[in-house]
């Protein structure tokens, strides 16, 4: 769902940044994607209890591994 609301937004308003803050638990490989492609500027994934949630960590592992796929998360 997230996706689309994205879609929808970046259609609507086509000038302005779509940023995402969460905590990444449920982040994936193929919703990064998604994301990404539904017009996501960037994700600000913020950690909480000093641990990086596995999902974080498959993730930028994967694109490390395919840099030709533009890292637009920002972990802290």
């Amino acid at each position: 769902r997230l996706p689309d609301l994205i879609k929808y937004i970046t259609k609507k308003l086509s000038k302005g940044i779509v940023d995402l803050n969460s905590n990444g638990f449920l982040m994936t490989i193929p919703l990064y994607k998604k994301l990404i492609n539904a017009g996501v500027n960037g994700i600000l994934i913020t950690e909480y209890g000093g641990i990086m949630p596995p999902a974080i960590k498959n993730v930028l592992d994967f694109l490390k591994n395919h840099p030709k796929i533009e890292n637009k998360i920002k972990y802290r």
